[in-house]
């Protein structure tokens, strides 16, 4: 997948979450997957019903964060998936990825 770089210097991908297509910036240093609050909403996770316990430093500042499992994140015609049967864990240094 070729990604072309906008005006601002950043990557946007079409990314798919259950099967929701959203917009997703590109971070080529991240360590997790990161969803704005309207996009969480639109792949079905309820905010209210989260615990916003994990401490995270953006390019903006300082905020807090949920934590959710997500069972696959597809990027173009790449993906990756976790196992109902890993546990929290587990799944977050275990998946199943294709290309």
């Amino acid at each position: 997948m070729i990604v072309n770089r906008r005006l601002g210097g950043e990557f946007v991908v079409p990314a798919t979450i259950a099967e929701t297509r959203i917009a997703m910036l590109f971070d080529t240093g991240a360590s997790t997957v990161v969803l704005r609050a309207e996009d969480a909403a639109k792949v079905g996770i309820d905010a209210r019903a989260l615990k916003f316990d994990v401490d995270v430093v953006t390019a903006n500042g300082a905020a807090s964060a949920a934590e959710v499992l997500l069972d696959r994140v597809a990027v173009g015609r790449s993906s990756c998936a976790t196992s109902p049967r890993w546990s929290r864990a587990r799944a977050r240094s275990a998946k199943a990825c294709s290309a």
